[in-house]
């Protein structure tokens, strides 16, 4: 991690940068990580230099979640993932973990109607 004067970031993908963002958001326990997907899907930042890969991702559907005996946090969609290109899986995925990694989750896995995201981007 390093910082600049808009906060944390690090690198990821195509020399981009994972820009950590204070959010308020009202959950339930029952249902707290699709209610987080729900906020990231529709959270537009009003930074001008600043992007959220998976706006616009509004028809992708949270389905329901798992945690694996390693304690990956196994996030399942359906639908399909919009992408301009090779650079967005890094964007998209690196989101996700960064978003649960508060919730002790190190590692996060996105399944797109059963499909490693790797196979599922259009």
């Amino acid at each position: 991690w390093s910082t600049t004067d808009t906060g944390e970031y690090t690198i990821i993908g195509c020399n981009d940068k994972l820009i950590s963002k204070p959010i308020k958001v009202t959950i339930n326990e029952n249902s707290k990580f699709s209610d987080i997907f729900s906020v990231l899907i529709k959270y537009d930042p009003s930074d001008e230099n600043t992007i959220n890969p998976w706006k616009g991702q509004d028809k992708v559907i949270f389905e329901s979640y798992e945690i694996s005996d390693n304690q990956t946090l196994i996030i399942k969609v359906t639908w399909w993932i919009k992408t301009a290109g090779a650079c967005d899986t890094p964007r998209l995925l690196e989101s996700l973990k960064a978003l649960y990694k508060p919730f002790g989750f190190n590692q996060v896995e996105l399944l797109v109607d059963g499909q490693p995201i790797s196979h599922s981007l259009q």
